[in-house]
């Protein structure tokens, strides 16, 4: 007959400790009853509650660096948004400073008018914010939860959804977007109604720090040159685009590193911790380069906008559906360029931060094809969105973008 060896662990419920295993009080009163029931029992036993089991441990262990990136990514995503709508909110008042014009001059006081694209900034974020939670609380579980379960042996995920930090991120959002739609709306409320009413004029031309370097300077093409002067000559577009793709740039890169450190973990008490991480990265950098298209849209259209005058113009004196748009795809591909190495440089940086954090891993273990796979995701996403918006730049009226704004 098999011997069957003697049970050396009891698992004991005591009742009357409430529901909710993971509330202080519970914690606190599965404490009070192990020193009860060890003192009962004597020396020859060891009484463990559910928080000073080891695999408890360890899978608090791994929420708590989970954590870590749970703050440290959104962060990151709420600065790139809100410079997102720094760039729409700019172009849509500039595009309407002869209505806000007409209004001032009617009478309008200038709260009333902030009101009107306050408003229209809180509607766009509640929508958004609605949608964003909606999709982001079963969707996150449903790629998390899984990877936990290649550790531990995992309890059927309840139905219910506990949307606390789902409304903390939309608050802050809000109070993002209300702030900078409310910066950039009180500087054009402070001009005139009559400046308002005529179009603004064109910024001049100036020499750029290149033009002095001769040996450089006179051996580019013209079309180069006159590239280089208008990204110079549009310090706002620049500073705006180089800081949002870096912005990009600098998730899509921590996404991608953070996969290759968790891929690189195979042995150890983290190795498990590397497991549950791949998902998580694949999510960071899906949502990254989503971030791209978006950033790179806004800032191509709203050039567009302001430049329809130059694009027109080009096309009258005989310039090529491909020169025009060459024209205006450089500026954004060589801000684009900018944009993506500062933002590696950043994101090696956050990278670098996050995984101290997290107390395993470091930069050594991120490839180094890594770095040029940042870079040619970014330079790929940016040019496939700016070929979206051809059509509006080959479509641009002529005849009347000509027409002096009387």
């Amino acid at each position: 007959m098999p011997v069957r060896m003697p049970y050396t662990d009891a698992y004991v419920r005591v009742e009357g400790l409430g529901g909710d295993y993971f509330s202080q009080g519970y914690k606190d009163a599965a404490v009070e009853r192990a020193e009860e029931l060890s003192a009962v029992l004597g020396d020859g036993f060891t009484v463990l509650t559910l928080a000073q089991n080891k695999s408890m441990i360890t899978a608090e262990s791994y929420l708590d660096k989970v954590t870590v990136i749970v703050w440290a990514f959104p962060a990151f995503f709420i600065l790139v948004a809100a410079l997102v709508v720094m760039t729409t909110m700019s172009r849509m008042i500039e595009e309407e400073r002869g209505q806000i014009g007409c209004l001032k001059s009617l009478g309008m006081g200038k709260g009333r008018v902030l009101f009107k694209y306050m408003f229209m900034a809180a509607a766009c974020w509640l929508v958004a914010s609605a949608l964003g939670v909606a999709v982001g609380l079963p969707l996150l579980p449903a790629v998390i939860v899984p990877a936990f379960d290649t550790i531990f042996f995992m309890p059927a995920v309840t139905g219910g959804l506990y949307p606390l930090m789902g409304i903390v991120s939309a608050l802050a959002i809000a109070v993002a977007v209300l702030a900078v739609t409310y910066l950039v709306c009180r500087g054009k409320l402070k001009e005139r109604p009559a400046s308002l009413l005529v179009a603004g004029a064109p910024r001049p031309v100036k020499r750029i720090f290149l033009e002095r370097v001769g040996f450089i300077w006179n051996r580019l093409p013209f079309r180069y040159k006159s590239s280089l002067r208008n990204i110079f000559r549009y310090k706002k577009h620049l500073a705006m685009t180089v800081v949002s793709v870096a912005g990009a740039t600098v998730l899509a890169f921590a996404g991608l590193g953070l996969f290759n450190v968790a891929g690189s973990v195979t042995s150890g008490s983290f190795a498990g911790m590397g497991d549950s991480l791949k998902p998580i990265s694949l999510v960071i950098i899906a949502f990254a380069m989503l971030l791209c298209v978006f950033v790179i849209y806004n800032l191509t259209n709203m050039n567009i906008g302001e430049r329809k005058r130059e694009i027109a113009t080009l096309a009258v004196l005989g310039y090529r559906r491909g020169e025009i748009l060459g024209y205006i795809y450089r500026e954004i591909m060589m801000m684009a360029v900018f944009g993506v190495l500062a933002g590696i440089g950043l994101g090696a940086l956050f990278l670098w931060a996050v995984l101290g954090y997290l107390g395993f891993g470091s930069l050594a273990d991120v490839k180094w094809y890594t770095y040029f796979l940042a870079f040619g995701i970014m330079m790929l996403f940016t040019g496939v969105t700016d070929l979206i918006l051809s059509p509006k730049i080959l479509g641009i009226d002529m005849t009347g973008s000509l027409k002096a704004n009387d």
